[in-house]
């Protein structure tokens, strides 16, 4: 059977590795960075305000963690430090980020070195003054730290930043730094610095033989970077076929599924699909769109009265329902388009496809998944579930698809 996953993120990686472990033969296609690539490295099965600590995870879900490699997801929750001195429960993380958990009443050092935005005595300060660390006695202290960084690199970007620790020279000389300091503290909290790669923060701990980690990453940092490298890496080692096409829609083509793409990398043979993820992200990650005049594509569909101006739609004309709350939003709610103070902004992040568990309404072969999801929880955790689960559900449509295709 032959499954294709629309989407690159943390749902459509999930999808595609749990499909490939279903036997499937499975094509990934994706063409641009979405929400999972400019994520801070902290994993929420819930949202933080609402997540109740060591919720259990299913079986398939850690097995996927632990084949991603960039992540470190256990039984119990991990305590990381925010880029902006928040302690914060994660119910897991990037695995280079610091567990702060394990260090209940040590001394962190906070790497104080000279780069733009990074403020140590402020981080250690306000990192001190939470209430887990006032409990527990954990300080968090400024620690000065010389030669990290060339003068000329100080106001480059986190990402350039981690990426110069790729280098094993590189790391080398930030262990000898820690090493050099005049303070030797319990453990070593840094910027998001420990490379553009996974096993950046396992080096330097083995290196400084004390525990080193990051703080979470700004929006568009290493964390996103180690994701989509680790994503590479998984894909290929499964055996999914990866293209980097933009796709425009999928139409049936008698019993199977056409994808038709912009770039023309798409062949004769992806008429063949069984089954269609859609893991496209939602209206911030640009799987959802407003309707407009302006665009080729939805000036046709306008003139055919296909949607109204102002109206949500998929990036991918798939013929899925849009909306939220169980309600479809395939009419534009005022003369000027979706009117957002009625439904109120908030629910933005939760409009997307609508869903019969995985499969879009009205449709056994085209599923959805992460925040294309209406009203899915917008983590990380809840969308590679909900990639696993589309997986499962794709592969069990493709099944019956190939027993009604062989009936006479």
């Amino acid at each position: 059977m032959k499954i294709v996953v629309i989407g690159g993120g943390v749902a459509g990686t999930a999808a595609a590795w749990a499909a490939r472990r279903g036997f499937a033969d499975v094509t990934a296609i994706f063409d641009h960075p979405g929400a999972s690539s400019v994520y801070s490295g902290a994993l929420d099965d819930a949202p933080w305000e609402d997540a109740l600590p060591d919720t259990a995870l299913d079986s398939e879900l850690l097995a996927f963690a632990v084949a991603l490699e960039a992540w470190s997801v256990g039984t119990r929750s991990a305590r990381v430090a925010t880029h902006e001195g928040v302690l914060r429960l994660a119910r897991g993380k990037d695995s280079s980020l610091l567990d702060v958990s394990a260090l209940s009443g040590a001394r962190v050092g906070v790497a104080a070195t000279q780069v733009d935005g990074w403020d140590a005595a402020f981080l250690a300060r306000s990192l001190s003054s939470a209430p887990w660390a006032q409990r527990t006695r954990t300080r968090f202290e400024p620690v000065s730290v010389q030669g990290i960084f060339d003068p000329g690199e100080a106001s480059a970007s986190p990402y350039d930043l981690a990426a110069l620790h790729d280098e094993p020279s590189r790391m080398a000389r930030l262990a000898e730094c820690l090493r050099r300091s005049r303070v030797t503290p319990d453990a070593w909290l840094l910027g998001p610095w420990l490379g553009a790669a996974p096993g950046g923060a396992d080096a330097l701990t083995a290196l400084v033989g004390k525990p080193c980690g990051e703080t979470t990453s700004p929006p568009g940092g290493p964390a996103g970077a180690r994701f989509d490298a680790s994503r590479d890496a998984l894909l290929a080692n499964v055996g999914v076929q990866v293209r980097h096409e933009r796709v425009r829609s999928i139409e049936p083509r008698g019993k199977r599924l056409l994808v038709a793409g912009s770039g023309g990398g798409l062949t004769a043979n992806d008429a063949g699909f069984d089954a269609v993820i859609l893991a496209i992200g939602g209206v911030a990650g640009g799987g959802i769109l407003l309707s407009d005049a302006g665009d080729d594509e939805d000036a046709v569909a306008l003139a055919a009265g296909v949607v109204q101006k102002g109206a949500f739609r998929a990036s991918v004309r798939a013929g899925v329902e849009i909306g939220f709350s169980g309600r479809a939003l395939d009419r534009a709610s005022s003369e000027r388009g979706v009117d957002v103070a009625a439904i109120g902004i908030a629910a933005l992040e939760r409009v997307g496809i609508l869903t019969d568990g995985s499969a879009a309404r009205r449709s056994e072969t085209i599923l959805a998944a992460g925040d294309a999801v209406a009203d899915l929880h917008r983590t990380a955790l809840a969308a590679a579930r909900s990639g696993i689960v589309a997986a499962r559900t794709a592969l069990s449509a493709a099944a019956g698809a190939e027993v009604r295709r062989a009936l006479p």
